[in-house]
């Protein structure tokens, strides 16, 4: 039996984590647990454009004429990578809830004190000093439909992954 030759690395263009906010929604794509390091964890997320395609809708009763279907950029993957996690959380965005501040209108948040914080240190011995220095923070990534919830020492790593490149999404 023969193997595909090993599929080449695309280019990957690396962006900060601030840099998420330049677009107004995403979708999540993927999320996994990564085995190649200890206790990491990857999103691949798609930035959110309009279909184009017009419609009327009814929510609760309420109709909306001319409402614009949103889909996800099939051209464009962003991968967020967190290579050390304390606990991790997806919600549906249907029952989200507001933090103890205010946060502004944004998809990147980075949180020193949260619902979520306190959480984690109520169910966890996770502390500033394990497993690498840093203070814990709370990170969180705003999707249409998905909130992720990620609590971790350093921020993640974020790269934009054009179609083709190594990890698909």
């Amino acid at each position: 039996m023969s193997r595909a030759p090993p599929q080449q690395d695309a280019p990957v263009e690396p962006v900060t984590p601030e840099d998420l906010n330049q677009f107004d929604r995403l979708f999540l794509d993927h999320l996994e647990l990564l085995d190649d390091c200890d206790c990491g964890l990857r999103l691949r997320v798609r930035p959110a454009l309009g279909s184009g395609y017009r419609e009327e809708l009814e929510v609760a009763g309420r109709l909306f004429e001319d409402v614009e279907r949103v889909v996800p950029d099939p051209g464009v993957c962003i991968e967020i990578e967190f290579p050390h996690f304390a606990t991790y959380a997806v919600r549906s965005e249907s029952y989200w809830s507001a933090e103890k501040s205010k946060l502004p209108k944004a998809v990147y948040h980075v949180l020193a004190d949260s619902h979520f914080l306190d959480y984690c240190s109520r169910v966890s011995f996770a502390a500033d000093d394990l497993p690498n220095p840093g203070k814990l923070r709370h990170y969180m990534i705003a999707c249409l439909n998905h909130l992720v919830d990620v609590i971790a020492w350093s921020p993640p790593t974020v790269a934009r992954v054009e179609e083709g490149g190594r990890r698909p999404c």
